[in-house]
């Protein structure tokens, strides 16, 4: 079709603007038209079919109509952005209950000021809640539950103040309550803060959360710690009581190997180790002259013996049996008990260069719960002393036969002589039979006697008759008594006595025997012709005026003693009298005849010093000796004095 002329007007509608709301207008020359400057949201046309310019009048409505449509459209976009917002809101709140309602826990909203804003299903049933709580302040609220809490709960001072502490430490803390439906719950309650865009608080939220089940599996668990931590500290207790006997028993062990006088070592079975040793056995063991190092230290020689081969060790040494054949090892106790389970003993000789040494060694098996040899405890008594007391023993008894022998020989051929009766003797030859024979059965009594005092003063019942004695009479009395001796020994006596002395309370035949055996033995050992000295001397305590005792001395100048000597001497069968006594025909020993008038001559037994020593201790004293060989001897003993006055003052 043709086209007709005509006109249009385009009118924009623009979006409102602060400007244009409150009715300002642009005017744009370039456009020919007011533009307020907004976004353009759609446009008014008007066509006219004439072709012609349109009023001012025309255009000024209708950009106001355009203006007005513009506030339309943005009303109508805006209503439907707040019905959108108000969806979404109450899509958001049904939404946040239902999420209150799932939560198993209890939930408390507060607002700013401590009012309940919400609480879920689950927290009104716990405390007994209705929906009334809602908008009441927190103490109200809580005072209306039928919970109980506990009762430092219901006296906090300053509530508000200490519920925002609480959200702003964010506390959790757990207490057991009783709930709404009457039952016991352990409770973890924790607060937290709601924060805006902003990061103001503007809400506040308190979580019941139920632990009652893991509180009582703790608390079972708690109970079973203390139970069984209490039954670990009985045990504990058990345990350090019986450590502690334990060390007792090892330390009683301990002391008891260490005090024992003979050697014991326990030996494993199993590699032959020793495990146990005490010193003596290892003293024993060095003696023998087994390489346990160091010599010059015993304790640490007992240490380094520990694990040892006591095999391999005791291979070492030849040892000979009692008969003096040597024994191998697979014969000694040892082997025995670990071998063949014998607990066997025997007594073993080892021969060194000084001499011979005597072992009496006991070996016995220890045996498992099976009946199997574990170890075998192996004991060392070293009886060398004991042999050489035996030894003793036996030359004194053998000497004591021969001196019996020869004056019961005597006194048979004395009576014997007599009774024959084809024999006439004069009465002067039977007088002197009869003398012979009496002076031999005196001498009989005396070595009987000598012999029964030693075994007085070994079993301690010697026994003393007290008396003051007053000793320059005693010594007068030893003068006459050994006047024989001395004549006949060719050897002088020479007495010291101070011009007083107080009396001495002692047994006065004990003592004169004591005097009487040191004076033998002085004239057997002194020089011919020298002088045998006797001195007495007063004993002065520190403050005393008068003197407290009195010491009586015996001095020689024969050949002396060794040490050695000396400690053998006084032993019961000391037999270093007799080896060593002069013999008989030795120039100045008493002839037979100057014998036979002295009572006091014996036989050297071995037990004169035994029995003066054994005096002397009796009356509370010591019999002591100074002597070196060459040098002579000097014996002494102390004697108190009696406790009367006058006793001190004798002449």
């Amino acid at each position: 079709t043709p086209r007709r002329p005509g006109s249009v007007l385009c009118i924009p509608i623009f979006e409102p603007t602060a400007d244009n709301r409150a009715g300002g207008f642009l005017f744009s020359e370039k456009k020919g038209y007011i533009s307020p400057g907004g976004a353009v949201l759609g446009t008014i046309e008007i066509y006219h079919r004439r072709a012609r310019g349109f009023p001012a009048e025309e255009v000024d409505l209708l950009e106001q109509f355009a203006q007005q449509a513009g506030l339309a459209i943005q009303n109508a976009r805006l209503f439907l952005h707040i019905d959108r917002l108000a969806r979404d809101a109450s899509r958001n709140l049904r939404q946040r209950e239902h999420i209150m309602q799932a939560i198993p826990d209890g939930v408390i909203i507060y607002d700013s000021r401590w009012r309940v804003a919400d609480a879920n299903q689950a927290i009104r049933k716990f405390l007994g809640w209705s929906t009334d709580v809602i908008g009441l302040d927190a103490a109200e609220a809580l005072s209306r539950s039928t919970a109980i809490f506990p009762e430092e709960f219901s006296v906090i001072p300053n509530l508000i103040e200490e519920l925002d502490r609480r959200v702003l430490e964010r506390r959790v803390d757990e207490f057991k309550m009783v709930g709404a439906d009457g039952q016991n719950y352990s409770i973890r309650r924790s607060y937290a803060p709601i924060h805006d865009n902003l990061g103001d608080i503007f809400a506040s939220v308190v979580i019941y959360h139920d632990v009652t089940e893991q509180v009582a599996a703790r608390e079972r668990i708690e109970a079973e710690v203390i139970s069984r931590t209490a039954e670990l500290a009985q045990r504990n207790e058990a345990l350090e009581l019986a450590k502690a006997e334990q060390d007792l028993a090892s330390a009683r062990i301990e002391l008891l190997l260490e005090r024992l006088p003979s050697g014991v070592m326990l030996i494993s079975a199993e590699d032959k180790r020793i495990t146990i040793i005490n010193r003596q056995a290892t003293q024993i063991l060095q003696n023998i002259g087994l390489p346990l190092e160091p010599l010059d230290d015993l304790d640490q020689a007992t240490k380094n013996a520990v694990g040892r081969n006591a095999e391999v060790l005791l291979r070492t040494p030849t040892v000979y049996s009692t008969s003096g054949s040597p024994i191998p090892y697979e014969e000694q106790p040892l082997d025995l008990t670990l071998y063949k389970g014998e607990a066997s003993e025997a007594e073993l000789h080892i021969r060194q260069s000084d001499g011979q040494l005597f072992l009496l060694v006991s070996a016995a098996p220890l045996r498992t719960s099976d009946g199997t040899i574990s170890s075998a405890v192996l004991v060392l008594h070293e009886i060398t002393k004991l042999k050489t007391l035996e030894r003793a023993r036996e030359d004194f008894f053998t000497t004591m036969a021969h001196e019996l022998k020869t004056p019961l020989a005597n006194i048979r051929a004395h009576l014997s002589a007599l009774q024959a009766k084809d024999f006439q003797w004069s009465s002067e030859a039977q007088q002197n039979f009869l003398e012979t024979a009496d002076e031999q059965v005196e001498r009989l009594v005396g070595m009987i006697n000598h012999f029964l005092d030693a075994s007085r003063v070994e079993a301690g019942a010697l026994r003393l008759e007290l008396e003051p004695i007053l000793i320059p009479e005693m010594l007068e009395d030893l003068e006459e008594r050994l006047e024989a001796l001395i004549s006949s020994s060719g050897r002088h006596l020479k007495v010291k006595l101070p011009p007083r002395l107080p009396a001495v309370i002692a047994d006065y035949e004990l003592i004169m025997s004591v005097l009487t055996n040191l004076l033998s033995n002085a004239f057997r050992y002194a020089p011919e012709g020298d002088t045998v000295l006797l001195e007495v001397e007063p004993v002065y305590g520190a403050d005393d005026q008068y003197p407290s005792s009195v010491e009586l001395r015996v001095t020689d100048r024969g050949p002396g003693m060794s040490l050695e000597q000396q400690a053998a001497l006084f032993t019961r069968f000391s037999t270093f009298a007799a080896m060593n006594r002069p013999a008989v025909d030795r120039p100045g020993q008493p002839t037979d005849e100057r014998r036979r008038g002295s009572a006091r001559w014996s036989p050297a037994t071995g037990l004169g010093l035994y029995i003066s020593r054994g005096i002397i201790e009796a009356h509370g004293s010591k019999l002591t000796l100074k002597s070196s060989p060459g040098e002579g001897a000097s014996f002494a003993f102390i004697l108190n004095v009696a406790n009367s006055t006058d006793d001190r003052r004798a002449p």
